[in-house]
Formats: structure tokens, sequence, C-alpha cells
């Protein structure tokens, strides 16, 4: 959550989304890459991806098998980490971080606005805070995520959960960061908004690698992502394996043009 960086001006490298332009807007229509007739997917996608990771060691292997669910394995004595609940009061001492970087924390935090007012408190003066958060809702620019689906029903199910939980998933579309930010005194306040398609079907190749990541990322483990708030629903497993299996198909279907909304704000302690 927290580390130490280089002192300097700002936290964004000389490669940062900002100084080379934005990758995708949230302004800007995706661009849809021709789909060849009778194509629904990619079928050399999955090789791809497993191939890529051919050369990792194979101590990537090395996993706890818990309740059907794999884990990583204790690194041992080999490196300390210090885990804090960042939702209570932070044990860190104040002004004692340059850099406080907060990401994908949605679902997770009950109060925003505390939540910006413990990393106004860890950093030094000069100190930089960065937020970035994605929004639950899949949409698409060209009405091909239909209302009936099971990738437009997917922000619905989380909302819907967040009122048991708790703890909201709708951080981008509430404008919870900016705003928090700014009332925990922050300055120099910038923000960046892009989308992230959940496919390849972009037409630029940048975008369309991005999406190759965006449909591994939201179908390699959908059960890791789903599993709890749909257990809060009171779904069946039935249900839940049914739905992962539309969900993962539309994803896979190139003739959906699915992408989520994400959301990059940072910020200065002053002086």
């Amino acid at each position: 959550m927290s580390q130490e960086s280089p002192k300097s001006g700002s936290p964004r490298s000389p490669r940062s989304p900002q100084s080379q332009g934005p990758v995708a807007t949230a302004a800007q229509a995706l661009e849809v890459d021709d789909l060849p007739e009778g194509e629904e997917d990619d079928p050399g996608l999955g090789e791809d991806s497993e191939s890529s990771t051919a050369s990792i060691t194979s101590s990537i292997l090395h996993y706890r098998t818990i309740n059907g669910r794999t884990y990583h394995s204790e690194r041992g004595n080999a490196a300390y980490c210090e885990i804090e609940d960042f939702n209570q009061d932070w044990t860190f001492p104040p002004e004692s971080f340059d850099y406080v970087h907060l990401r994908y924390l949605v679902g997770c935090v009950p109060d925003w606005d505390k939540l910006f007012e413990q990393a106004f408190k860890a950093l030094k003066p000069g100190g930089w805070v960065e937020s970035f958060e994605a929004s639950a809702i899949i949409e698409s620019d060209d009405d091909s995520v239909k209302p009936d689906s099971a990738l437009a029903q997917w922000g619905p199910i989380f909302i819907k959960a967040s009122k048991t939980i708790g703890n909201t998933f709708t951080v981008v579309g509430d404008e919870l960061q900016r705003p928090g930010i700014e009332k925990a005194g922050f300055t120099d306040v910038k923000q960046w908004d892009s989308k992230l398609p959940l496919n390849p079907f972009p037409k630029d190749p940048k975008l369309k690698e991005i999406g190759q990541f965006g449909e591994l990322f939201s179908t390699q483990d959908t059960e890791g992502l789903v599993l709890f708030v749909a257990n809060t629903l009171g779904w069946t497993p039935e249900e839940v394996h049914v739905y992962i299996a539309k969900f993962r198909r539309e994803i896979r279907d190139r003739r959906n043009h699915p992408y989520i909304r994400l959301r990059t704000v940072w910020a200065r302690k002053p002086e």
C-alpha cells in the first residue's frame, strides 16, 4: 500500500500515460478491428497466453490447496512484509512516506474520506498519493453488450452485494476519489480516465494487446472475482457455475466489445 519512492516533483515516470498521451481516454470510442466472417473468438489466444509463460520457473507451481482453491506457498523467513488493515488507524509514523499508492480497493473501503486522510497524515510534505480504481460496470460503445447478457449483469451483481457488504463497488461512478483527496488537503490534483478493453477487439495494436490482458484478467479466475459476492447474494453453486460459463463465453465472443472504465487520481501534499 505504501512505499518509499525517489524524491522528485512528481510520482509519474517519463513513461507514464500522461507523458506519452492517453492510451484510450474515457471520451474516445474504441475503434473495432475487422472480424473474419464466421469467427466468434480467437482460438489461438489460449495457446499464446499459455506458451508465453513457458519460461517461468517451476517454482510457480509450489502452492497450497485450500477448499479446492490454490494459494501461494509461504516464503519462510526470506522476506518480511508489514501487513496492516488500512481501514483502521494507520500505525506508520506521521510524515514517513514519499509516496502512497492505492490500487483496486473497490469493495474494500467503508470510508474513502478517512482512507485519504490517513494517507495525507503518513506522507511527508511534498509527498504524493495515487489512487487507481476501476468501475464494476461493463460497457460497450456500440451496444454489443446487450442488457440481458452476463456482461451487463456483472456490475449490478456487485452493486447489489455492496448493500449487504457495506462497501461500495461504484467508486468511479460515485466520484469518490478526487473529492476525497481534495478534502484531505492535497493539492496539484490530477485525474486520468481511460478504458480497459476486455478482449482484443480494438483495431489499435496497443489497445488490442491490452485487450488480451483484459481477457486473461477477467476469465482466468472469474470464480475468484465473483464467488464472494455471489455467496453474499445466496446463489447456489450451480447458479454460479452457469453464470461464469456464460460470462466467459461472452468475453471471448469477438462480436462483443466490452470494456470497463478506469480512473487514476494523484495529488501532492503541500510542503
